[in-house]
């Protein structure tokens, strides 16, 4: 966990990286920064990160992360441990997209990011350890909208290939697929057709942003190659427990859930009209997310629609769960999301259904499994 003392030397790094966008050093620094916010561990060693940072034999050789050579002879009276909601999410959220913005390695968007976060660990330290809605409006928007993240218009994925752990309920596998090459676009629904195993689920959650370390090919957003984790922002996984990244106040109920989701996403949407649009029921909406049933299914998309979600990635699809999405359709849900320029995405194995529902219908190539079967 990071303490007061490690968000004011964040700060630092953050101005330094503005400051020289192509020293190759900075990769390495916010990975172990990432590594140290991951440790369930509190520390009030005024000297944390400082001490992580000597742990790079190469620092040294970088004058500009010259403070990180003396330590403070100040100490941490009470911790800052950052567990506390919105702003912990996000924060770390930053700093991956950070790091992947730093791999690709386009200065004028390092500057630009850098730029766009330097002030977020004081401004979390002044607020007492939340964002206020003027830094969203302040240091966020104004890049968000220059290098084209604030709209999804395409996502493209070429030569991508992967193999990733997919997981609904009581089923868990690791799906992979062969060398794909597909674009999506916004407003649009699409079909991965494919038997249980065969890729389709891999390759919808990889649309998503979901994949794993060892993914080959290029992915790009609007035309300017990303790391695929840049999707997760963006990205609803449907009947998933999406509510778990947001701050909500109370009880995790489908109302406060939504009520924390347009607080984050700042829509001009009322409870009540988000209510409507997903069909959701009197019955089950003050109650737990846990104590829903069926209607998770709707209630997670609507979360994440009010949250400000472009993608909605399903789980694989029976023919029995498609009945879901059909669902959905029929609700003129889907058609909703589609509207507000989002992306839907469902993996199933029912080809007929999906494509009369969808706009879109991708056929997973079986050969790469009989070729791979026979090596075996």
């Amino acid at each position: 966990m990071l303490n007061e003392f490690d968000l004011l030397d964040l700060h630092r790094i953050l101005v330094v990286i503005r400051a020289n966008p192509d020293a190759v050093i900075h990769f390495e620094v916010i990975s172990k920064i990432l590594d140290l916010m991951r440790i369930p561990k509190s520390n009030c060693d005024a000297n944390q990160l400082r001490k992580v940072l000597r742990t790079i034999p190469e620092i040294h050789n970088f004058e500009f992360y010259s403070f990180w050579i003396d330590d403070r002879e100040d100490s941490c009276n009470v911790t800052s441990e950052l567990k506390f909601g919105k702003a912990y999410f996000f924060l770390e959220s930053s700093l991956n997209e950070l790091r992947d913005v730093i791999k690709i390695g386009i200065a004028e968007q390092i500057v630009d990011f850098a730029d766009c976060l330097h002030n977020l660990p004081t401004v979390i330290l002044d607020y007492n350890y939340s964002i206020p809605k003027f830094f969203w409006k302040t240091y966020v928007e104004k890049y968000r909208k220059k290098w084209g993240f604030n709209v999804i218009n395409s996502i493209c994925l070429e030569k991508f290939m992967d193999s990733v752990e997919c997981n609904f309920l009581h089923t868990k596998t690791i799906d992979s697929f062969p060398m794909m090459t597909l674009e999506v676009n916004s407003g649009m629904s699409y079909g991965l057709v494919s038997d249980f195993g065969f890729g389709s689920w891999a390759f919808a959650n990889c649309i998503g942003g979901r994949t794993s370390e060892t993914f080959s090919g290029k992915m790009f957003l609007n035309n300017r190659e990303i790391h695929p984790s840049r999707l997760l922002e963006f990205t609803c996984f449907v009947y998933e427990d999406c509510y778990k990244q947001l701050y909500v106040k109370g009880e995790p109920t489908i109302r406060n859930c939504i009520e924390s989701a347009l607080e984050l996403s700042g829509l001009p949407y009322t409870v009540e009209q988000i209510k409507e649009m997903f069909s959701l029921t009197d019955e089950r909406f003050d109650r737990h997310m846990d104590f829903i049933s069926g209607e998770k299914w709707l209630a997670s998309a609507a979360i994440g629609f009010a949250a400000g979600k472009k993608i909605f990635v399903y789980p694989w699809l029976n023919e029995l769960y498609v009945g879901r999405f059909e669902i959905a359709v029929e609700l003129g849900i889907v058609e909703t999301i589609k509207k507000s320029g989002g992306i839907v995405i469902v993996p199933s194995s029912q080809k007929m259904l999906l494509r009369r529902l969808c706009d879109k219908v991708v056929i997973m190539d079986k050969k790469h499994y009989k070729k791979r079967a026979k090596q075996l």
